[in-house]
């Protein structure tokens, strides 16, 4: 019986290991905006109408009106910071086009700002969202989606003092909602202690199976 108990303790804890280093480990930052602006506002020609407590995706999101001044708006994110693990990974985010009176129109969908310095991205295909209902994007966070250098972008991500979500797409009047903006990082590799805790624990259990047949 003590043979089969410690051939027991020794595979379970293997299977743990293992079970830990298949699945990655992700950094995420995100807004929900489910109880408050979480500190975003709006750049340009908007009228910020602030948090909405209901009508997200789900419950709370914020939401901005057009002035009609003709600059694009967009939603403006509070300083960030250090954003250099978020390299690789991917930015979403959900719009609803609330209301709008005019034609479709192309610009940058997110600006990443790092003081006077910034980046943006403009996807392949215009983006056109419905109207009244929530349109999830996402962009994966890489210099050649930014059209910039690696150096730049590494330089603009070590200090982030804002990301601009387009807010506009109307050559008109429009509202538009924002929620659910979301950032996750690459796989962070697992530390090498975990690694070699794994190979050597798969070790003891080969040995120790082969000491109690």
């Amino acid at each position: 019986m003590k043979g089969k108990a410690v051939r027991k303790y020794v595979f379970s804890a293997f299977v743990l290991c293992v079970l830990l280093m298949s699945v990655p480990a992700y950094a995420t930052l995100q807004y929900t905006f489910d109880a408050d602006t979480q500190g975003w506002t709006t750049v340009n020609d908007a009228n910020f109408n602030g948090w909405q407590s209901s009508g997200g995706n789900p419950d709370g999101y914020i939401k901005a009106t057009d002035k009609g001044y003709g600059s694009t708006w967009y939603f403006v994110s509070p300083s960030l910071g250090d954003m250099s693990s978020y390299k690789g990974g991917t930015l979403s985010y959900d719009i609803n086009l609330m209301y709008k009176s005019g034609s479709y129109f192309d610009n940058d969908e997110v600006i990443i700002k790092s003081g006077s310095s910034s980046m943006s991205w403009a996807p392949t295909t215009a983006h056109e969202p419905g109207t009244n209902t929530w349109t999830t994007y996402s962009v994966d966070l890489t210099s050649a989606n930014f059209v910039v250098s690696s150096g730049t972008f590494d330089g603009i991500l070590s200090n982030v003092t804002a990301i601009c979500i387009r807010g506009e797409y109307i050559s008109g009047g429009d509202i538009e909602g924002l929620d659910n903006v979301k950032m996750t990082s690459a796989p962070v590799p697992l530390p090498l202690p975990i690694l070699f805790l794994g190979s050597g624990l798969a070790g003891l259990a080969a040995l120790r199976t082969r000491m109690l047949k």
